[in-house]
């Protein structure tokens, strides 16, 4: 299909050290080098130079041994690797509970000092984890593997994605012996 360019402005977006990484990624794929920037002393190429060359890397054909996806320009194959990196469709329940994970300790507080914690931020709606779970009983064992995983968790929060946009996000919590889902 066609595909919809952003306006650039350099400088805003991108610069040169962009540019000449980009530039340096195709030569290493054996890619042609349109428009190279030149190594200035005691400045940086002008502003049109650097809009040119950017303008020409979104044009440079990938070698076929380049063309991961089918991707045959920068763009399309930035567009695959970024699509990719959110692929989770692969995972279990307990691998996305370790994919975007963040770990803390209450040190200060009477009621809740020395409690182990952690946070999961899921990339899928609520439903579609207790489905990828087999249902609550599996991702309440997904969630308490997670967390002894993690030297034992006295509480894992996972935040899931909203239903729809500008919805609500899930929340899924574990303490020690259960979990229980917020929506």
């Amino acid at each position: 299909g066609v595909e919809q360019q952003r306006p650039l402005s350099a400088g805003v977006k991108y610069d040169a050290a962009d540019v000449r990484a980009a530039q340096r990624v195709c030569s290493a794929l054996g890619a042609a080098v349109p428009h190279p920037l030149p190594r200035q002393e005691g400045g940086a190429p002008g502003e049109g130079a650097v809009l040119e060359a950017i303008h020409a890397l979104r044009r440079v054909e990938l070698p076929e041994a380049a063309r991961v996806g089918g991707a045959a320009t920068l763009p399309q194959l930035s567009a695959r690797l970024l699509a990719a990196r959110y692929d989770v469709s692969s995972l279990t329940a307990l691998e996305l509970l370790r994919w975007d994970y963040k770990q803390g300790e209450r040190v200060d507080g009477v009621a809740a000092a020395g409690l182990r914690f952690g946070i999961a931020a899921i990339c899928e709606t609520l439903p579609a984890l207790l489905n990828r779970s087999g249902g609550s009983r599996g991702l309440e064992e997904a969630m308490a593997a997670a967390a002894a995983r993690r030297g034992g968790l006295g509480l894992l929060l996972a935040l899931t994605a909203p239903e729809e946009e500008g919805g609500r996000k899930g929340l899924v919590a574990w303490a020690g012996g259960g979990a229980e889902a917020v929506m």
